[in-house]
């Protein structure tokens, strides 16, 4: 099988979450033996240059389309008179559909796959090659220019339709009702161009969350009148453009059953599977399962700064539990670190918290300090550096959000805490009971190798896109 992966950002360094889920997909799709072409918006935020790609990407063909995505207040002004999501605005590029659509036709792939819901922005190329391959023999009008994502959506979904109904002469009422519940008529194998001898192409969209979702979350817990009515509003337009694409594709692959079942309400017709997040730890195997080397009074967080929930979770920690936790072990130390930490940020500046700022490898540093902390109260899909946190044998303490969409449990996998008082509690407990904590690296870990298999999970992957074909 040949697929032809879209992406938003190069996945590197493994420094965040979003990072690790696609490098950790794209290594197992190759090691699976599917011949991989990853092309991907290489963004000015999180450029790679082209030797660490040749570094770390050798197992598959890449290409990658320079790209500012930077923010900007001018920007975000202009888009309150658009109706589209500026989120979703600043990944639209016409040259990157025209690149997309120049490597479809150079390439013979059976399968393209989006990678996270920015890379939906060039769905306009697949669409276009789409239409070259089977519209011609079933609908003789004339060929359009896409102008912009929300007609190339439709257009899909469009041609869906037709495919499934070719002797039918389309109208524009029936196929509006046909889409009204947003969703639109899927079949496996769809009608082949005889000119061709071939299908279209199936899309695919793996969701890493529900994006909207997270958005709505951060804005209700704004305290800044406009910034919230703004966060709303971005939320509610993002939110439109995710339920559209999730009915303009073959198949929707989510990464949690929680994020499955809300994409399925909007798609009853549309394919959907959950298929569990691995991680990319090549020295896993060789972890002895009996061993967990505990730092004595050291707790940390490590994830990106960028990340307004990170930044919202780290806050609320240290305003809120670090007094108490310093108040029943004195000799405490908090370590900090993550992408775009300053060492000289002022919040930090706290008895017992050390600021590490950006580290060159992150495995190493939670390993050496102790108990991972996530108190993350806004969020969807998954904490990929929990699973992480498992698997290196390191103990972990969250809030009820931060183990959405897993399936660990309190005391059992981790300790899950939602108030200062009991979150203190919760790392008081596992520092001052070896036995405990022990019990729960060691449930944790078998539950990582269990529900976050690589191979198991690869070849889950695998059928479903085979039964796309």
């Amino acid at each position: 099988m040949k697929i032809l992966v879209l992406g938003n950002r190069i996945p590197w360094p493994l420094h965040d979450g979003g990072a690790i889920a696609s490098y950790a997909m794209l290594r197992a799709l190759s090691g699976a033996g599917i011949a991989l072409h990853f092309c991907s918006f290489n963004t000015k935020k999180h450029f790679v240059s082209q030797e660490l790609c040749n570094k770390h990407f050798g197992f598959c063909t890449v290409k990658t389309i320079p790209l500012d995505s930077s923010l900007s207040v001018w920007g975000a002004c202009k888009n309150l008179f658009l109706g589209k999501s500026y989120h979703i605005s600043r990944y639209e590029r016409k040259e990157a559909n025209d690149i997309v659509e120049a490597l479809l036709h150079e390439q013979r792939f059976d399968l393209v796959l989006f990678e996270g819901i920015y890379s939906m922005t060039m769905m306009n190329a697949v669409v276009r090659y789409n239409k070259s391959l089977s519209v011609e023999n079933q609908y003789r009008g004339p060929k359009k220019d896409f102008k912009s994502l929300s007609v190339g959506i439709q257009e899909h979904a469009t041609l869906r339709f037709i495919n499934q109904n070719p002797e039918k002469e389309v109208n524009g009422s029936e196929f509006t009702q046909h889409n009204k519940n947003r969703s639109r008529i899927h079949k496996s194998t769809s009608i082949k161009n005889p000119e061709m001898g071939r299908s279209p192409l199936p899309l695919v969209y793996r969701s890493h969350n529900v994006e909207s979702e997270i958005w709505f979350r951060l804005a209700q817990q704004s305290r800044q009148a406009f910034k919230k009515w703004y966060l709303l509003l971005q939320s509610r337009k993002l939110q439109q453009f995710e339920q559209k694409i999730w009915c303009s594709v073959d198949a929707v692959i989510s990464i949690t059953e929680n994020d499955s079942n809300v994409i399925g309400k909007y798609t009853q017709r549309v394919k959907g599977i959950a298929v569990a997040q691995t991680v990319y730890l090549p020295g896993i195997e060789t972890i002895n399962p009996s061993i967990c080397k505990l730092q004595p009074n050291k707790v940390f967080h490590i994830g990106s700064m960028e990340w307004q929930a990170n930044q919202q979770g780290v806050q609320w920690f240290l305003q809120k539990v670090w007094p108490i936790l310093l108040a029943k072990l004195p000799l405490a130390e908090f370590h900090l670190a993550g992408k775009s930490m300053r060492t000289d940020d002022p919040r930090f500046f706290q008895s017992g918290v050390i600021n590490h700022g950006p580290v060159s490898d992150a495995q190493i540093f939670m390993k050496e300090n102790g108990i991972m902390l996530v108190p993350i109260s806004v969020g969807s899909g998954i904490r990929i550096k929990i699973i992480e946190a498992m698997a290196l044998r390191v103990p972990v303490v969250t809030t009820s959000v931060g183990v959405q969409g897993l399936k660990i449990l309190h005391n059992v996998h981790c300790k899950i805490a939602d108030t200062p008082q009991d979150f203190a509690n919760a790392i008081v407990d596992l520092m001052t009971n070896p036995t405990l904590t022990n019990e729960i690296v060691d449930e944790a870990f078998a539950y990582v190798k269990a529900q976050h298999n690589s191979k198991h999970n690869t070849e889950k992957l695998l059928k479903f896109l085979t039964g796309l074909l």
